[in-house]
């Protein structure tokens, strides 16, 4: 049986709606894989500018002590109190947590992980050269 639309007649015909579902199918199989890897650089970039918005912290601490050495999590959170700091490893970015190890008067490390578990890693050392080193695992530029 043929369908053979009425002048004026309202509706659309079974090819018409079957020819709009494939489209939007075809549409969603190409945009969801696209729009989750979207999602993973997103909570890497959380991850990255925390660190980022974490160090001017500890560069507070060098201008008023002259040494990174006492820099602990207490003493941070008075200078940069919307940071969750931590002195153990572990911290998660999706939580607003930076980890922090001052391993010496004038060099930090600063770590902090995306819920994927990519660690992300600040470190600055002001005798080394470069004096900043930002990593975060194979194949992660930041």
């Amino acid at each position: 049986m043929c369908a053979v639309r009425r002048r004026g007649g309202r509706g659309f015909t079974l090819i018409e709606v079957l020819l709009a579902i494939i489209v939007v199918a075809l549409l969603a199989a190409v945009a969801i894989p696209a729009l989750s890897g979207v999602r993973g650089s997103a909570e890497g970039s959380t991850a990255a500018s925390l660190l980022r918005g974490a160090a001017p912290a500890l560069e507070a601490h060098l201008t008023a002590e002259g040494t990174y050495a006492g820099a602990t999590p207490a003493v941070l959170r008075t200078i940069e109190p919307s940071v969750k700091w931590r002195d153990e490893p572990g911290a998660k970015a999706r939580g607003a947590e930076v980890s922090v190890e001052v391993t010496g008067p004038r060099s930090f490390v600063l770590t902090s992980a995306d819920p994927g578990g990519v660690v992300y890693r600040y470190a600055k050392d002001l005798d080394a050269d470069p004096t900043v080193t930002r990593t975060c695992g194979p194949g992660c530029d930041w």
